[in-house]
């Protein structure tokens, strides 16, 4: 199957999840997270603020606004985001997707992310995924190498093999509703 192919797949099943299944599976996963070390231990911590039947991020967000450095994704053009301090959810705007995101335009210096969190629509078990088509993730995490990257998902997002292109980035580790899926070999 081609990408497009299992984005279409994979979002019609996240799609029909309900609310109380989402909340559910996504408690879940929030908690193992959680209990993780290198969570426990990171200081400064990308998230993504979810949206649809995403693995929902946005208590957790809350829950750790004030004990760590939160970075939200903010777009700066068509095919780029960048990583912006927030220290109030509620001040947060939808972006041109509908996604919130911080509204502050100062110029953010280079900054050192110990955990980027990442969304995706389907994931195999090499850390390959696919999202939603615009490498938004991609080209950020090539400037963030030297930080965890770690995807949340749904147990039925992940693929056994997924295609892969060069520009495509993977992830160390995917968290899923039942199990830690370690990628690359790190043994967090």
């Amino acid at each position: 199957m081609t990408k497009e192919e299992i984005r279409g797949q994979s979002l019609g099943l996240r799609n029909q999840m309900t609310q109380e299944d989402v909340d559910q599976k996504s408690e879940a996963i929030l908690k193992r997270l959680e209990d993780l070390d290198v969570f426990q231990s990171a200081q400064s911590i990308l998230f993504y603020v979810s949206v649809n039947n995403e693995v929902q991020t946005i208590p957790f967000i809350k829950k750790y606004l004030k004990e760590k450095k939160i970075y939200l994704p903010r777009l700066i053009s068509d095919n780029q985001f960048e990583a912006v301090f927030c220290d109030d959810y509620s001040a947060l705007k939808k972006n041109k997707f509908g996604i919130l995101e911080p509204e502050n335009t100062s110029i953010q210096k280079k900054i050192s992310l110990d955990l980027i969190l990442i969304p995706g629509v389907a994931f195999d078990q090499q850390g390959n995924r696919i999202g939603m088509g615009k490498g938004y993730y991609d080209r950020f995490l090539v400037a963030h190498k030297n930080s965890r990257k770690m995807a949340l998902a749904y147990e039925k997002q992940i693929l056994d093999q997924l295609p892969k292109d060069l520009y495509d980035e993977p992830v160390d580790m995917i968290v899923t509703e039942q199990r830690i899926v370690d990628c690359q070999g790190h043994r967090f």
